[in-house]
Protein backbone atom coordinates (compact mmCIF):
# COMPACT_ATOMS: atom_id res chain seq x y z
CA UNK A 1 0.00 0.00 0.00
CA UNK A 2 1.65 3.34 -0.60
CA UNK A 3 0.69 4.58 2.61
CA UNK A 4 2.59 2.20 4.42
CA UNK A 5 5.49 2.45 1.70
CA UNK A 6 5.14 6.76 2.93
CA UNK A 7 6.04 5.64 6.61
CA UNK A 8 8.38 3.38 5.42
CA UNK A 9 10.18 6.35 3.47
CA UNK A 10 9.86 8.80 6.31
CA UNK A 11 11.57 6.10 8.42
CA UNK A 12 14.86 7.81 5.76
CA UNK A 13 13.38 10.99 5.52
CA UNK A 14 12.42 12.07 8.94
CA UNK A 15 15.76 14.29 9.30
CA UNK A 16 15.09 15.87 5.88
CA UNK A 17 11.47 16.47 5.72
CA UNK A 18 9.16 17.71 8.40
CA UNK A 19 6.25 15.32 9.96
CA UNK A 20 3.73 17.38 8.67
CA UNK A 21 4.98 16.34 5.07
CA UNK A 22 4.34 13.03 5.92
CA UNK A 23 0.76 13.74 6.87
CA UNK A 24 0.26 15.45 3.87
CA UNK A 25 1.43 12.62 1.86
CA UNK A 26 -0.56 10.24 3.50
CA UNK A 27 -3.87 12.05 3.12
CA UNK A 28 -3.02 12.89 -1.06
CA UNK A 29 -1.90 8.90 -1.49
CA UNK A 30 -5.37 7.94 0.09
CA UNK A 31 -7.61 10.58 -2.31
CA UNK A 32 -5.44 8.65 -4.89
CA UNK A 33 -6.69 5.77 -4.32
CA UNK A 34 -10.29 7.00 -3.18
CA UNK A 35 -10.50 8.90 -6.58
CA UNK A 36 -8.75 6.35 -8.80
CA UNK A 37 -6.26 8.27 -9.72
CA UNK A 38 -3.02 7.10 -10.59
CA UNK A 39 -4.32 3.16 -11.59
CA UNK A 40 -1.85 1.08 -12.31
CA UNK A 41 0.77 2.68 -10.32
CA UNK A 42 3.22 1.09 -8.14
CA UNK A 43 2.58 1.61 -4.46
CA UNK A 44 6.36 3.15 -4.96
CA UNK A 45 6.06 5.08 -7.40
CA UNK A 46 2.20 6.51 -5.64
CA UNK A 47 4.17 7.16 -2.33
CA UNK A 48 7.13 8.95 -4.00
CA UNK A 49 4.68 11.13 -6.15
CA UNK A 50 2.58 12.15 -2.68
CA UNK A 51 5.31 13.11 -0.75
CA UNK A 52 7.23 15.07 -3.22
CA UNK A 53 3.65 16.87 -4.06
CA UNK A 54 3.25 18.17 -0.61
CA UNK A 55 7.17 19.23 0.32
CA UNK A 56 6.93 21.02 -3.26
CA UNK A 57 3.56 22.63 -2.26
CA UNK A 58 5.73 23.80 1.26
CA UNK A 59 8.40 24.95 -0.74
CA UNK A 60 11.12 23.39 1.87
CA UNK A 61 13.79 25.70 1.63
CA UNK A 62 16.67 23.30 2.50
CA UNK A 63 17.06 21.53 -0.53
CA UNK A 64 16.77 22.41 -4.07
CA UNK A 65 13.30 20.22 -6.21
CA UNK A 66 16.34 18.44 -7.73
CA UNK A 67 17.80 16.98 -4.50
CA UNK A 68 14.40 16.49 -3.02
CA UNK A 69 13.34 14.35 -5.75
CA UNK A 70 16.24 12.62 -5.61
CA UNK A 71 16.23 11.64 -1.62
CA UNK A 72 12.63 10.95 -2.01
CA UNK A 73 13.19 8.04 -4.70
CA UNK A 74 15.71 6.70 -3.23
CA UNK A 75 13.17 6.15 0.16
CA UNK A 76 10.46 4.75 -1.70
CA UNK A 77 13.53 2.91 -4.08
CA UNK A 78 12.12 4.38 -7.15
CA UNK A 79 13.83 6.20 -10.06
CA UNK A 80 13.05 10.08 -9.51
CA UNK A 81 11.72 9.87 -13.40
CA UNK A 82 8.92 7.56 -12.20
CA UNK A 83 7.95 10.08 -9.22
CA UNK A 84 7.82 12.81 -11.40
CA UNK A 85 6.30 11.22 -14.13
CA UNK A 86 3.35 10.58 -11.85
CA UNK A 87 3.43 13.78 -10.06
CA UNK A 88 3.08 15.87 -13.45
Amino acid sequence: MPVDKIKDAFLKLNSILPQDVKKGAITVAENFNKFSLCEGKKPATIAGAAIYMVAMRQRNKMHESEQLLQSISDAVEIGPVTVRECYQ
